[in-house]
């Protein structure tokens, strides 16, 4: 109960603090950003992921890309309940990811950069009344950003639900989430964001978003972003249960 608290505090203020900056008229940045994830469970510990993403940006040429593997280890212990049934990661209490990943734009592109990143990864999740699930997020970006060592943490509080109708099966779901640059304050960020991923099939599933980043500087701008993912859900074969 106290980490609830501590979290929920901690987010609280520094969103208070995010909006209480001073705000200009420069309209905010009109941005889709494209995902496909795949995801591969060797066994109720152990998952593979990998992701392929984007983002262009409305009005402007500016775009990039970026490829990211991952390993996820889940505690093997499950929740008091079904948390989801389509997502291993709803079924279990911790996880943690190790991963890697790489960002670059076209050469062509407006503000070129090329990125090496090396991410820690964990989330604790915790189960509330209603059917409600809050999960804590702490993950740590190690960046190399065009030669410069820039790590930086970032926190995501998210609280979510499962939900079904006669025609969907869908998580519904909740997040704010602060980008802390360490040594570089005037590029931190605040964002906020709310979705639904739905199930499409036993192993596709389809994600939509929709995100907003507040102003923090010169540097940082106001965002309003779509964000639409495609994800596809392996398992290895158990031959003793085949």
């Amino acid at each position: 109960m106290l980490m609830k608290f501590l979290a929920i505090a901690i987010f609280f203020l520094l969103f208070v603090t995010q909006v209480v900056l001073a705000q200009d008229e420069i309209p905010p940045s009109e941005e889709v950003w494209p995902e496909l994830n795949a995801f591969y469970s060797f066994n109720s510990k152990y998952r593979l992921f990998t992701m392929i993403s984007g983002t262009k940006v409305e009005k402007s040429y500016y775009s990039d890309g970026a490829f990211g593997i991952h390993l996820d280890y889940f505690k093997p212990y499950q929740a008091k309940r079904a948390l989801g049934k389509y997502d291993s990661l709803k079924n279990r209490l911790l996880r943690v990811r190790v991963g890697y990943m790489y960002g670059t734009t076209p050469p062509s592109a407006e503000d070129p950069f090329k990125e090496h990143t090396l991410l820690t990864e964990t989330i604790h999740a915790f189960p509330l009344s209603y059917q409600l699930l809050i999960t804590a997020k702490n993950r740590i970006d190690w960046r190399i950003r065009d030669g410069e060592f820039l790590p930086r943490y970032r926190p995501r509080l998210t609280i979510e639900r499962d939900c079904k109708t006669h025609y969907l099966t869908f998580n519904a779901y909740l997040y704010g989430e602060y980008f802390l640059n360490f040594g570089k304050p005037n590029i931190n960020r605040w964002r906020l964001c709310g979705g639904a991923e739905i199930r499409v099939s036993r192993n596709l599933n389809f994600e939509w978003y929709y995100l907003y980043q507040f102003k923090n500087s010169p540097d940082v701008g106001k965002v309003n972003a779509i964000g639409l993912v495609l994800k596809a859900y392996f398992h290895a074969v158990n031959k003793k249960n085949k």
